[in-house]
Order: structure tokens, then sequence, then C-alpha cells
């Protein structure tokens, strides 16, 4: 299963995405009987982004940029590891972070 690997990179992006300046928030279906899927939001100064990911390893990313709305990045994905849920954060954090302090 795909969804796992997400949540578990989510728990350990969390804190090295918060000191970049991104914000996340995980969306989990409660309801029995939904299509099997995760919604990962991200926000920053610089943009949003959301990464949706179902259960058949299919990954859409959309990344928009805050000031002017228009849309940076918009993939779809085959995620089936670790690797292509690592990557994709990636692309979130190279996109949003805020510039590193000197």
């Amino acid at each position: 299963m795909i969804i796992p690997l997400l949540i578990d990179a989510y728990d350990d992006a969390r804190k090295r995405f918060a000191k970049r300046g991104i914000r996340l928030d995980l969306q989990i279906p409660s309801e029995p009987g939904e299509t099997t899927g995760v919604r990962l939001d991200a926000s920053s100064g610089r943009g949003l982004a959301q990464l949706l990911l179902w259960d058949t390893g299919e990954l859409d990313l959309t990344v928009g940029e805050a000031s002017t709305g228009d849309i940076l990045l918009d993939e779809h994905r085959e995620v089936t590891s670790r690797l292509g849920i690592s990557d994709a954060l990636d692309t979130i954090e190279a996109y949003l972070a805020d510039p590193p302090s000197r």
C-alpha cells in the first residue's frame, strides 16, 4: 500500500518544512466507502501546493504562486515507493520554501 508511505513521510517532513516556512495539512477520508486517497495541502508565503495520492499509486501535484494565482506546476505521477513520495515532497519544498537566511 502506498498511502501509509505518504502518512509516514508527512510525519517525518512536518518539522523540516516548518523550519522552511511551509505549513502542511494532511487530510485522510474518514467515511467508509469513500475513494481511498489522501490529500496533502502545503502553504507558505511563496505559494500553495496540493498533492492528491490514490491507493492506485496515482499522484497529482499542483503548485501555485500566492501573489498572482498562477499555476507553476501541474503534474500527474505514478508512485510505487517511498522514493516517489520523497521526490514529490522535495518538489513542494523547492517551490514553497523560504530562501535560506544568511
